[in-house]
């Protein structure tokens, strides 16, 4: 069994085993048992899921203290879903005969590290000193592009030749 903490240190023990697969399945369509790792990215991708996910697994634990889904989920922020998450794939893991934990733990593993890189990639894009002056440059080609549609928009609509309609017809002559 698992545990991690709330961010309001609230202690939540992990067990995943078969009612709790069919459980987290039924009530999310999420298999914890995929092997591929669609299921660690659909997790690492939408915490709101991941919560969901969580709960299913806590919601006794959460009951006995008298939390409701939500005040549950209101203790899942910052790090303590980082460490849930370790804690979920770890109960995975644990479930699993030990011919396929291998194949989870290293799925857990490549997640996180190509998680961490991304991190570390990112980081070091924002942190180059030429990004601002690139994105200032790419926002004034923007507006400069936005202003000459409008004034091209602006001078045919101006110069268009008047309609039939607004165009006075003569009238008979009086002959």
């Amino acid at each position: 069994m698992r545990a991690f903490k709330d961010s309001q240190g609230r202690e939540w023990l992990l067990n995943v085993n078969t009612a709790t697969v069919k459980t987290v399945r039924a009530a999310r369509d999420v298999d914890l048992l995929d092997t591929t790792g669609e299921v660690y990215e659909r997790l690492a991708d939408d915490p709101v899921l991941l919560v969901d996910v969580l709960w299913l697994l806590c919601q006794e634990q959460a009951h006995k203290v008298g939390l409701s889904d939500a005040q549950f989920g209101e203790g899942l922020v910052g790090d303590a879903i980082e460490e849930a998450t370790a804690a979920l794939m770890g109960a995975i893991a644990d479930f699993t005969p030990s011919r396929k934990r291998v194949v989870v733990l290293k799925a857990a593993d490549l997640m996180i590290r190509v998680r961490q890189k991304g991190t570390e990639m990112a980081l070091g894009k924002i942190g180059d000193p030429s990004l601002e002056g690139k994105l200032l440059s790419m926002m004034e080609q923007e507006m400069d592009e936005q202003i000459r549609q409008l004034l091209t928009r602006s001078s045919s609509a101006t110069s268009a030749p008047a309609s039939s309609e607004s165009t006075p017809t003569p009238g008979p002559s009086a002959s």
